[in-house]
């Protein structure tokens, strides 16, 4: 009996062990209380009732091995509906002076009961630990035996010395009778002469129950359940008023089939990632220079890039090396969105095709006439003291009325005879005069 006990712990201690492992891994983000749970457990069965008041067998010896199964819902957080089955045995021997009974039961049944959960949002707020009380009706069956016989069939006598013979007590029967020992089989069945009894009965558990959480869907729980029944004859003796009852002290598992939430599930596929190594090593487009001191995270494959991780522009235009069409453009060059120079003839080509034309590209070469707020009065009162003057080529070809004054509209005839060839002013000349303008 013993040998099954010790089976039985270690079997619970090592499911403890193998679901704890995974208990610091798993944290619920937000707890859900009224779950339904199914138990699986085992541990020992032991009897109360009119055998054994007299015992003077310790009660670790009258323990049984038992088992069950529940079935609960948690509701209102606080409640829950448990519908329990339990199977197992309860004994009792009693030796002294005027009784030497024993027994053994085999008892089956089950229960429905109501349980109040102190781990709840109003109280124990956390899954990490549950405690309940509870109590219901249920109904078992038993079936009372008797040690009564050794294994040859020889009936036990107990003697007032102490000794058990094979013969009653007498002083005739001490030279020919023969010690027993008993040998702990239940295989004789018990009954009342003088009462037919039934071998069943409603019972009333009451009991209270401590859970401990080992992973997101397993709970490890301890339960000391007492049954009070409605008969007498579990031990197949009747001695007083009272009935007798039985109690269990079990553990073992529950299960429950709640699914992983959102937070966890994003929570988990990131558990294995380094998130260090990603932001502190981390090289996207591969160019040798790590993110986190990457001004351009996102150069194209293969290109050269410097120690900021941007492209390369050698000659300074603005234009990355591997777009640059003219690797070596003139400092300070106003440059296509290729990187080349524009030129006087890119210019007057550009201009000539009303579709190539720019109105940015015009303003980049000549940004004076781009600059708004110029007006020829404007302009005449910062001549001042020059009105009269007569200008000296290039600029007198801009004075058209030859008031020594030149005007924005002037300039703009001036580009345009340009542009029509009908002058023989250069580009060049052009940008004199504009400069003229503004310092005068």
């Amino acid at each position: 009996m013993r040998i099954r006990f010790t089976i039985t712990t270690i079997f619970l201690l090592a499911a403890l062990h193998l679901f704890s492992q995974d208990s610091a891994a798993t944290e619920k983000p937000e707890i859900n209380y009224n779950l339904f749970k199914v138990g699986l457990g085992t541990g020992a069965f032991n009897f109360d009732g009119d055998v054994g008041v007299f015992s003077k067998i310790g009660t670790v010896d009258d323990l049984r091995l038992g088992y069950n199964f529940s079935l609960s819902q948690r509701f209102l957080t606080m409640f829950s509906a448990n519908l329990s089955g339990f199977y197992g045995q309860v004994s009792k021997s009693e030796r002294s002076g005027t009784r030497n009974l024993n027994f053994e039961s085999t008892v089956m049944g089950g229960d429905f009961t109501i349980g109040f959960h102190f781990d709840n949002k109003y109280m124990i707020q956390t899954d990490k630990f549950g405690l309940n009380i509870f109590g219901g009706v249920g109904y078992f069956l038993f079936d009372p035996k008797g040690d009564i016989k050794d294994g040859d069939g020889k009936q036990y006598y107990y003697w007032s010395d102490g000794s058990t013979r094979d013969l009653p007590e007498s002083a005739a029967n001490i030279p020919l009778s023969k010690a027993l020992k008993r040998d702990f089989k239940y295989e004789t069945p018990l009954s009342d002469p003088n009462i037919k009894y039934p071998k069943s009965s409603l019972i009333f558990p009451i009991g209270v129950s401590a859970k401990f959480k080992l992973a997101r869907n397993v709970d490890f729980y301890i339960s000391g359940t007492y049954y009070l029944t409605q008969t007498d004859f579990l031990d197949n003796f009747s001695a007083g008023s009272n009935s007798d009852a039985f109690w269990t002290a079990t553990g073992g598992l529950q299960f429950n089939f709640q699914k992983k939430a959102q937070k966890e599930k994003e929570k988990q596929v990131y558990d294995d990632v380094d998130v260090k190594a990603i932001v502190l090593k981390s090289d996207r487009d591969a160019d040798g220079v790590l993110d986190i001191n990457d001004i351009c995270p996102a150069t194209p494959a293969g290109t050269k890039v410097d120690e900021k991780g941007c492209p390369l522009d050698k000659d300074k235009d603005g234009v990355a090396d591997y777009l640059d069409k003219e690797l070596q453009s003139p400092k300070n060059s106003v440059v296509t969105d290729s990187g080349v120079a524009i030129t006087d003839s890119i210019f007057l080509a550009a201009y000539n095709d009303s579709i190539v034309m720019n109105h940015d590209i015009i303003c980049a070469v000549y940004p004076s006439l781009c600059k708004e707020g110029n007006n020829d009065k404007a302009e005449q009162g910062n001549a001042g003291a020059n009105k009269n003057s007569k200008l000296s080529a290039p600029y007198s070809h801009a004075d058209m009325n030859n008031d020594g004054i030149i005007t924005s509209d002037e300039i703009y005839k001036v580009i345009d005879r340009v542009f029509d060839n009908s002058t023989v002013i250069k580009l060049n000349d052009v940008h004199k005069i504009i400069d003229y303008f503004f310092e005068h």
